[in-house]
């Protein structure tokens, strides 16, 4: 055998192949009926039609409920390959690009059709991230702010009317093989449905109630993962109680201490802004 490395069998010198490796740890670590089997689609044939041969073959159960095979990666339209001089790779991207960029490149694509990589692409992903991620800055300045229309008028029946609408759409979408680029269209309209709103004096109870909906999509998409949630109550007020004493603090003209009120949340991942409409505060 090639290498030297078998095992002895009735029939001769074996060796484990491809296919049977992966049915053996499926059926000891997945049991033997599994519900989603990914791979690429190069692989339908020859290994996955044998494992499930094999797989049916013995437990006499169907073996996976649901195939996903993904299609091929293009770079700039042509296969990647090193010897073509134009692989590109992960260290790369992200050097140039943030993590949400590029799982928003992935996504934006069904996972059954060809996905071509190209700079421009990405950059186009980077300038939408940063639209999405500037809508949900607003979302914390609304909800950091004071409370200036505590009604629930037209406004607020529209905005939540749509966002529970757009969700049942994602979903919809999401159920239907993993068509991420449909589910993108209605995050897309439930963002801009909350930015509409937002220009007018929001209610903090409303935008709460429509952001914890985004961030739904969002997480569900993998994206924003690492952005943390809205304060507690408590850290709201203790918060602003800091932003007033500070502005206190520059009406006395005692700028050196308020810069190093500032300072310091900053290190602590809060940034202090000063809006006409009073200090506003944000997580970074």
């Amino acid at each position: 055998m090639e290498r030297g490395i078998y095992f002895d069998s009735p029939w001769g010198p074996g060796r484990p192949g491809w296919h049977i490796e992966c049915s053996v740890m499926s059926r000891e670590l997945l049991g033997e009926t599994i519900d989603i089997h990914a791979g690429g689609e190069d692989l339908v044939f020859p290994h996955h039609e044998n494992e499930v041969a094999q797989s049916e073959a013995l437990s006499g159960k169907q073996f996976v409920r649901y195939w996903v095979h993904m299609r091929h990666l293009m770079i700039e339209g042509g296969k990647m390959s090193k010897s073509l001089g134009n692989y590109v790779g992960f260290d790369e991207v992200l050097e140039r690009h943030s993590p949400e960029a590029f799982r928003y490149f992935y996504v934006s694509t069904h996972y059954r059709r060809p996905l071509n990589f190209t700079w421009r692409a990405m950059e186009s992903a980077e300038n939408t991230v940063r639209r999405l991620r500037s809508t949900l800055d607003r979302v914390d300045e609304a909800l950091g702010g004071e409370d200036v229309n505590l009604d629930y008028g037209e406004r607020e029946d529209r905005l939540l009317k749509t966002v529970y609408a757009e969700k049942e759409a994602f979903e919809e979408a999401m159920d239907d093989d993993f068509n991420t680029p449909v589910a993108l269209s209605h995050l897309h309209r439930m963002v801009a449905a909350l930015n509409e709103y937002l220009e007018g004096p929001p209610n903090k109870g409303v935008v709460l109630e429509a952001y914890l909906q985004l961030r739904e999509l969002l997480w569900a998409l993998g994206l924003f993962e690492d952005r943390p949630a809205r304060a507690d109550d408590f850290s709201e007020r203790l918060l602003g109680f800091i932003a007033g004493l500070r502005e206190e603090l520059r009406s006395q003209r005692q700028y050196e201490l308020a810069d190093r009120i500032r300072e310091g949340l900053r290190e602590l991942g809060v940034e202090l802004q000063d809006t006409p409409q009073g200090p506003r505060w944000r997580r970074l």
